[in-house]
Parts: C-alpha cells; structure tokens; sequence
C-alpha cells in the first residue's frame, strides 16, 4: 500500500530527540561561558579589591594626623591599635562614607570573623562621630566589652569590607624599621610582625603593619613614617555633645 504524506510517530520522536539534542547543547555551552564570566568577574573584583585595600591602607597610615577630644575626665587621642582593632584619624580621604570639605577623616579598621576566615572592614567618616569619639573613650579605659561591641556592631554594618582572607592580625613599632617578608607557610611567622601588638600612646607609630595568610599564601601591608611628620599637625577638638552629656551622667 502507498504511504500518504506525514510523518510516523517513531519519525517524530526521533526528531524531537535531536531538537532536544541540540537545545541541550546550547544550554551546557551557555552554562559554561556565563560559569566562566562569573568567575573571571569575581577574580577581577577581588583583584581591584585588593589593589584598593593596600592603597587605602598605605595612603590613610602614611597621613595619620594626631587628634583628641577633651572632657570634664580628660583628653582621650583618637588613636587606638590591638591586634584586631586600629583606628585613627588621617587626612587620605578615600575610603570615606561622606565628605564636607573638610580635611580630616575619622577611621576605624576593623578584623571580623568573616565565613571561615576574617574579613579587614573600613569605616571612615569626615566628622568626628560621637560613636567613634566613646568608641575611643572605652578603648582607653579598657571598658568592659560588652558596651564596646555595641558600638563596633553599628560600624560594622556601616563599614566597607576591605580584604578577606584565613587570617590577620595588626602589628606596631615605635622605632623606624625595615619590612620583614616570608615565604610560603602555613601561619603568619611571629618573626615578621613588629614588637608591639598594642598602640594607645597619643602619637601616631612609626610603623603600621597588617599580615594576611590565604592558605599557604602570606602577604603583608606596612608604612613607616618619621616621627617629625606628625608634629605640624597636633589638633585638639571638644568632645561631641552627646558624649560630653554621657560623661556627666556618668560623674553623677
């Protein structure tokens, strides 16, 4: 018998087979590219990332600028460095959540636990704050650390994150030096920070140190700056109202 015009069905499946063959193809080729994108624009992001954080760090370190509130308790410096905290005033304005101008800017660096590792958080504002300034307050009166976290949550979630990495930690010196490197280790080598891991004197150090370890990878960040540097540019400011007004509630 002749077979009138049309298609069988197992013709049909057989074609539906190949469309579908093909579709498939176009889906896994697309997955892989945008998958490739994804990932050389997250690597790109990370790396000019990376290439501000260092800049940030070296140019607010290298124009640090001596700065302190006064209250009926005394003058506090907004100057403060531990192995997770460093915070300071400085006159490099990238960075900063907001500028009017002025030619001070008011930082707090900040190492968070972050996924599985810590993550270097950035906050800085041109204004002296009064939540930086009881911050700062607390910091010198090694206040219970309650009342400190609660400041330090609301800048965190203001904060810009900088870096992330396994591990890092601050380290100080009063006297000129010269950058210590490593090679590929498991730990940031005790030999490589700076002597000090704690700063509150009321001038800037002369070195500034931060060492990050990714993996086996370790990198660091260090400025040092001489002692005369600082010197023109002594300032001294009234506390902001509102910490002036807790202090006296505190003293009644």
């Amino acid at each position: 018998m002749r077979r009138e015009g049309g298609f069988t069905l197992l013709e049909v499946i057989i074609a539906m087979l190949l469309v579908s063959a093909v579709v498939l193809m176009i889906f896994v080729s697309h997955s892989m590219v945008v998958d490739v994108w994804k990932k050389n624009h997250a690597e790109a992001a990370v790396f000019r990332l990376e290439v501000v954080g260092d800049r940030l760090l070296r140019e607010d370190w290298k124009q640090m600028a001596p700065y302190s509130f006064a209250t009926q308790r005394g003058t506090y410096p907004i100057l403060f460095g531990s192995p997770t905290r460093l915070g300071y005033v400085t006159t490099h304005r990238l960075g900063a959540r907001r500028e009017s101008g002025g030619g001070l800017f008011f930082t707090l660096l900040l190492l968070e636990p972050e996924g599985k590792g810590v993550g270097l958080y950035c906050y800085k504002t041109d204004i002296p704050e009064h939540r930086l300034a009881e911050l700062f307050r607390l910091y010198a009166a090694d206040a219970p650390s309650p009342a400190i976290r609660a400041i330090e949550a609301e800048l965190l979630s203001e904060a810009i994150l900088l870096k992330e990495c396994d591990e890092a930690v601050f380290s100080f010196d009063d006297k000129e030096g010269v950058a210590v490197g490593y090679g590929m280790t498991g730990e940031i080598p005790e030999q490589a920070l700076l002597p000090l891991e704690r700063w509150q004197s009321k001038e800037p150090p002369r070195r500034v140190r931060i060492d990050l370890r990714r993996g086996e990878e370790l990198s660091w960040v260090e400025q040092t700056l001489p002692r005369e540097h600082f010197q023109p540019r002594v300032a001294t400011a009234s506390v902001p109202a509102r910490v002036q007004e807790q202090d006296n509630e505190e003293q009644q």
